[in-house]
């Protein structure tokens, strides 16, 4: 297999007096691939984005913004990677699926940031994408070979919205060099395929990540830990 692809973006910023920035942008890809038959795409990827200072410590953000997602070559190619003798529904044989198209997106995000005097933030957002031709993975059995193979498909239109926390502040009154960060996002997601409608496949309902460091600036080590905890499927 072999890929070309080349790129050309435009984009400008504007200022609305003195609180207010746009940022405009267009993107123009191009694609071919050489991979049993010759293949090629071209798509126009354009952007918005709009910052509004409310203060000197608070910030406004919203964007759109389109997006493209390529299969991957693994994803495209047909040659299979096999499980051998332990083939069942949780380990199948895996391949790809040459006829996988794009899946694009188009995406809707809004964010309210205040940052402390210390270069600490603490930050709240939510966000929507609206998904064409979502990438999903597929389990079936072939009864022709008499082993489950998962293949790549297009699953159908999905959607998928979410709030996002985070917050990153110094403790440096209480420990000099002591810190603490964390962020977490909520999401859900809708897919249609095939005439009915269910979740998106892989997407957790929630995740965050929490912790601690202590910089020693004398040494200029820093050490911390953290936690991470993802919810189900």
């Amino acid at each position: 297999m072999r890929q070309t692809k080349g790129a050309r973006y435009l984009q400008d910023e504007i200022s609305l007096g003195e609180n207010a920035v746009i940022t405009p942008g267009i993107r123009y890809e191009k694609v071919s691939r050489q991979f049993t038959t010759d293949w090629d795409l071209d798509y126009f990827a354009p952007s918005l984005h709009f910052l509004y200072r409310v203060s000197q410590n608070d910030n406004l953000r919203a964007s759109v913004a389109k997006t493209v997602k390529l299969p991957t070559f693994q994803e495209l190619s047909t040659s299979t990677y096999s499980s051998l003798d332990l083939n069942d529904l949780n380990h199948p044989d895996i391949t790809g699926n040459p006829a996988l198209k794009e899946e694009s997106a188009l995406s809707y995000e809004a964010r309210y940031e205040h940052y402390f005097d210390d270069k600490g933030i603490v930050g709240i957002g939510g966000f929507y994408r609206a998904i064409d031709d979502k990438i999903e993975k597929l389990t079936t059995y072939d009864i022709t070979t008499s082993r489950y193979i998962e293949r790549p498909y297009n699953a159908g239109e999905g959607s998928l919205w979410g709030i996002e926390l985070e917050l990153k502040k110094s403790l440096n009154d209480y420990i000099s060099g002591l810190g603490i960060f964390g962020n977490a996002t909520f999401q859900n997601s809708s897919l249609t395929t095939e005439g009915f409608t269910r979740p998106i496949k892989g997407i957790n309902d929630y995740l965050c990540n929490v912790g601690i460091d202590h910089t020693l600036s004398d040494y200029r080590i820093t050490y911390g830990a953290a936690y991470r905890y993802v919810g189900g499927y």
